[in-house]
């Protein structure tokens, strides 16, 4: 099976081994390039670029592709449809306080501890307010995508990310932790040429388990399902709760 993602391109991945990360490393270090600590919701996004989770995406957007998403939902390249922009975010006085400076290659650390290889194209602002409104069509602040869009910083870097930290995946979640080209890997061994997806906030119930067959039955029809060349991709993302959940 080949390994083509979102936009019809090959699937990103941009993760040293552990002696080639080792190696990185301690040449950074050496050089004392310059740092910067990220927040969780940084280091996920960082991992979901690196493993190509947003392929075609190989880092954090530049101001030429959030200005495409927010009017056009696309990508720069105009061609690739994307609508909610991925960026970092940062202070103008941490920025300050770093010295980084466009075209920099800096180490991203994570509660300390190398997480990654950031290389910096591009330093911007945005209009949150514009944002917000072009991207979810509302400046209500009770929007969840609105608040989380005005809480971000005043400053922005974009450029490619390189991951040199894996994430350790406790038991016994480690058998569900799938990459794009593992899950790949594992529809090619099942002989699975058509993947119907069902993605979910929250624990699969009864009422996704009639989405799901009602997927499957309308790709496949009559076909026995022993003889169907395709199959059910249950993607749950276990997020938090809403009041009355559970």
């Amino acid at each position: 099976m080949e390994m083509i993602g979102h936009g019809g391109k090959e699937i990103v991945e941009r993760v040293l081994s552990k002696d080639a990360a080792l190696k990185r490393v301690a040449e950074m270090q050496a050089a004392k390039v310059k740092t910067l600590d990220v927040r969780l919701q940084l280091a996920t996004e960082i991992i979901d670029i690196a493993y190509g989770f947003f392929s075609p995406l190989e880092g954090f957007m530049t101001k030429a592709d959030v200005d495409a998403v927010c009017n056009n939902m696309t990508l720069a390249d105009g061609k690739t449809v994307w609508s909610i922009p991925i960026v970092y975010d940062i202070s103008s006085e941490d920025l300050a306080k770093s010295g980084i400076k466009q075209y920099d290659e800096v180490l991203l650390t994570y509660t300390g501890n190398p997480f990654a290889i950031f290389d910096i194209t591009d330093i911007f602002t945005l209009d949150t307010k514009e944002v917000a409104m072009k991207v979810y069509g509302t400046t209500e602040d009770k929007h969840p995508g609105v608040k989380r869009t005005y809480q971000y910083q005043d400053k922005f870097l974009g450029g490619k990310i390189t991951l040199l930290n894996p994430p350790k995946i406790n038991e016994p979640f480690t058998r569900f932790w799938l990459t794009p080209k593992q899950m790949r890997e594992k529809f090619q061994e099942k002989g699975w040429e058509m993947i119907i997806n069902h993605q979910t906030r929250n624990v699969p119930h009864t009422g996704h388990e009639w989405l799901m067959k009602g997927a499957f039955l309308g790709a496949y029809g009559s076909m026995m399902v022993d003889k169907a060349r395709g199959g059910v991709l249950v993607n749950a993302i276990i997020g938090s709760k809403r009041p009355g959940d559970y």
